[in-house]
């Protein structure tokens, strides 16, 4: 099966790739580790290596139960 790249709609990539797994294809968005400051903390955060997109691995079959999902521009 090959993978695809997907270009999603800024800052929904979680939600649509939960919507792609409830449909049983496999998604990966790499995600990178960050520290960021406030006055008052220093926290780390998880942040997407490639802000809007995400990869898929699917069969051709398939392509059509993604682009019916709504948030995933193409």
């Amino acid at each position: 099966m090959p993978w695809y790249v997907l270009f999603i709609k800024s800052r929904n990539e979680k939600k649509e790739a939960q919507k792609l797994r409830e449909r049983n294809i496999e998604v990966y968005y790499p995600l990178v580790k960050k520290k960021r400051q406030w006055s008052d903390r220093i926290r780390i955060i998880e942040e997407l290596l490639f802000s809007s997109y995400c990869f898929i691995n699917l069969e051709k079959h398939q392509r059509d139960q993604v682009f019916g999902i709504t948030g995933i521009v193409r």
